[in-house]
């Protein structure tokens, strides 16, 4: 029994690889990628189909053991069809599809690759963020901690001291509004890692008070 049960998985198998390489898997057939109606997406692979039916039953094949997304041509852009996976990952992959509707499996391992270098820059720029703001913070607590509690004067000369600090910070907030800015430090190093990495601007880094999806 064990011996029939292995054959008929093996034939079917061999019939599910036929279909796949005659029917499905867009493989250098003459037919350029963009006629292509669906795409599939799965395991760092990109496939193209010119069947529904085929994009479909390659879907329903695949192991389910990887994120998988299926997209349907949708004029020049591809919709989403049918999905399997976390949620973050499936996201993930229709950002690189939306970002080129035009993609290969060498384009997604680049962007992959990219991706991955954005989120260690990422870990290296708030590193650096966070050690800057606290040797800043210091300075200042050192700075400010001389001036209101110099006892060298009197009472009412600190208390000077401490309006003109307020009114110089209500200064420096006022330059900003007025000058429109309204990009985050966290904003700023996004741009700096798309930069670095010549890809698609990365999210910013996320907020520790915040829950992610």
């Amino acid at each position: 029994l064990g011996v029939v049960s292995a054959a008929r998985a093996a034939d079917k198998a061999e019939k599910a690889a036929q279909m796949d390489e005659e029917d499905s898997v867009c493989r250098d057939n003459g037919r350029p990628a963009s006629q292509a109606s669906c795409l599939i997406v799965h395991d760092a692979t990109v496939e193209h189909f010119f069947s529904a039916q085929a994009a479909r039953d390659r879907f329903s094949k695949l192991s389910y053991a990887q994120t998988s997304v299926l997209f349907d041509k949708n004029g020049s852009d591809w919709r989403l069809a049918r999905k399997f996976g976390p949620s973050q990952s499936v996201q993930q992959i229709c950002g690189y599809v939306q970002t080129c509707p035009a993609i290969t499996s060498k384009i997604l391992r680049e962007q992959i690759t990219n991706a991955k270098k954005a989120r260690a820059m990422e870990s290296v720029f708030e590193a650096a963020w966070r050690v800057s703001v606290l040797d800043m913070e210091s300075t200042l607590r050192d700075a400010t901690s001389k001036l209101f509690r110099d006892t060298s004067v009197d009472k009412a000369t600190r208390e000077k001291r401490a309006k003109a600090v307020k009114t110089l910070a209500k200064a420096f907030l006022q330059a900003v509004d007025e000058a429109g800015h309204t990009e985050t430090w966290k904003d700023a190093i996004a741009a700096q890692i798309a930069q670095q990495t010549g890809g698609p601007m990365a999210p910013p880094p996320a907020d520790p008070s915040s829950s992610s999806f």
